[in-house]
């Protein structure tokens, strides 16, 4: 999973903020 453009560790961090936002949402929307 590791990429020659050093992408791995900001991909991750987005990728976990941006599911973060849509659970809380989610979450917000729901309740």
């Amino acid at each position: 999973m590791q990429t020659n453009k050093g992408f791995t560790l900001i991909e991750m961090l987005v990728s976990t903020a941006i599911g973060a936002i849509i659970v809380a949402a989610l979450f917000i929307s729901f309740v």
